[in-house]
């Protein structure tokens, strides 16, 4: 699981994308707009985003 937040690149700490935790109680997903069973993220630039495995799977099947 990714946990830290920074990485060390030439001597400079830079913000990565990060899992915060993935959500007890079923949350508003921002990729399908349901009610599931969410991970909660933050990205680059600070925002967290709410997204279910789903959305996630969808993702990672762009890859293909």
């Amino acid at each position: 699981m990714i946990t830290d937040a920074y990485i060390e690149k030439d001597g400079k700490k830079i913000l990565k994308v990060t899992l915060l935790f993935i959500d007890s109680e079923d949350r508003l997903c921002d990729g399908c707009d349901e009610e599931k069973k969410c991970a909660s993220i933050s990205a680059i630039d600070g925002t967290v985003t709410v997204i279910c495995k789903g959305c996630l799977q969808e993702i990672i099947n762009q890859f293909n």
